[in-house]
């Protein structure tokens, strides 16, 4: 970002960058093939190296892309996960914390779900198997990090059980909600056994 003079970057932008390099990987051995045919053989060896460096290179692009995507992601849920102690204090109250009334999710779960969808949304364009890549390992991290920050909470009545009961079925739902082939979803499911 630094080089290119961006002050910040969006999953949008990630996203757009993520398709374009897996574009050209995917044009890139036809490329080759139509070269190479055109060629003496002398410049075959001597091009075809330098289309196997590209390539890895563009694999090596892409993993960042995803890297960052699921860092970006892994950020923001320790900045919801930051603020969950002093919203669960009140929770004994028989409100959500913030107003939001029994039994509904409170804003830590509403604005944990809010942005998996936002990200599902931004990167909807890319390939079934890159979504699958990088929505199955922000998956993984969204249900250990979500359970032990639900888990690490300081116990309290029925109200804070009904309150951590409905955050962690909104989150596991909009996990569920993910385009990953298999969501790892058993931290929050067994979450959810020990405090029924």
């Amino acid at each position: 970002m630094e080089k290119a003079g961006l002050k910040s970057i969006s999953a949008k932008h990630l996203a757009s960058a993520h398709q374009a390099v897996t574009f050209v990987s995917r044009l890139l051995p036809a490329a080759e093939l139509s070269l190479s045919r055109e060629l003496l053989p002398l410049h075959r060896n001597i091009l075809s190296p330098q289309f196997k460096s590209l390539a890895r290179d563009l694999g090596e692009h892409r993993n960042k892309i995803e890297q960052k995507l699921v860092k970006i992601m892994q950020d923001r849920l320790s900045a919801n996960l930051g603020v969950l102690v002093s919203m669960a204090k009140t929770w004994d109250a028989g409100e959500g914390g913030d107003g939001s009334g029994e039994g509904s999710p409170s804003q830590f779960a509403r604005a944990v779900v809010k942005q998996l969808t936002t990200l599902k949304t931004a990167l909807s364009f890319l390939l079934e198997e890159d979504l699958d890549a990088i929505f199955g390992e922000i998956c993984r991290i969204y249900d250990s990090g979500v359970a032990r920050g639900l888990g690490q909470l300081e116990r309290g009545g029925d109200g804070w059980r009904r309150q951590v009961r409905a955050d962690a079925e909104a989150v596991l739902e909009g996990l569920m909600g993910l385009p990953v082939r298999a969501p790892q979803v058993g931290e929050l499911e067994k979450f959810l056994a020990l405090i029924a």
